[in-house]
């Protein structure tokens, strides 16, 4: 399954942070037997809204809406520098390959000198399997 384009603005993110974040989280929390699919894109940019806001009161742990944005222009920084597309533009095995060199810590670019790869990614895992579990089914895509 594929994973629908977000083709606007969140209420803290851009479109095309969204749609790499969306492209991220299709990675992580595969779903291609769900119909339909699940919008934690979505749902992480309300959070991120709220923290900015100062608003959440959750147990969520994530990093700071600022550092979340470096995570995400990291992945296309890495992206660029080996296959020169965005991360959202790349098939799901050139992601898990750029994924797992975030995991790692390799990953290469100037936003990673502002966070710490591995810390990103551990944090949208967390971020993304605990929406994926609370989450009611909704038709909204990502």
């Amino acid at each position: 399954m594929s994973v629908p384009a977000a083709s606007s603005a969140g209420q803290f993110l851009n479109a095309h942070e969204i749609t790499t974040l969306a492209a991220a989280c299709a990675r992580l929390i595969p779903q291609p037997d769900r119909e339909p699919f699940l919008g934690i894109a979505r749902a992480i940019d309300f959070r991120l809204a709220a923290e900015h806001a100062g608003r959440w009161t959750g147990t969520a742990q994530f990093l700071d809406a600022r550092s979340f944005r470096l995570g995400l222009r990291g992945l296309d920084e890495v992206s660029q520098a080996r296959l020169r597309r965005n991360f959202a533009d790349l098939d799901a095995l050139r992601q898990n390959q750029i994924l797992a060199s975030v995991q790692r810590g390799v990953a290469r670019g100037d936003s990673w000198s502002g966070i710490s790869p591995q810390r990103f990614l551990e944090e949208l895992l967390h971020e993304a399997t605990e929406l994926y579990h609370t989450a009611p089914v909704t038709e909204e895509a990502v």
